[in-house]
């Protein structure tokens, strides 16, 4: 698996923004020096209608509450269409 600095992907030339249809964020918030310019970075690489999985654990010692965790998603661009998973912080979220 390759670290990814989701901030600094280039747009391809001549694009507003990307088309990626999916994006993946296993573990990689919790390890990020700055989770919030990710989630933008997340939201400005999905296409509309786009799905964003998003998974943080409590990993290295960052521990966000899940109120927290939601706010971040919803100021960053997402809504939280699912809850994946009751015992963990796993979500799938659209482009609001």
């Amino acid at each position: 698996m390759t670290d990814w600095d989701a901030a600094g992907v280039p747009l391809p030339a001549g694009s507003a923004r990307a088309l990626y249809d999916a994006i993946v964020l296993l573990h990689h918030l919790e390890r990020a020096p700055d989770p919030v310019a990710e989630m933008r970075a997340a939201r400005r690489l999905l296409k509309p209608g786009g799905l964003l999985h998003l998974d943080v654990g409590e990993d290295g010692g960052w521990v966000i509450p899940l109120n927290a965790l939601r706010r971040m998603i919803e100021n960053t661009g997402f809504l939280v269409q699912k809850r994946v998973d009751r015992s963990s912080l796993r979500f799938r979220c659209r482009p609001s």
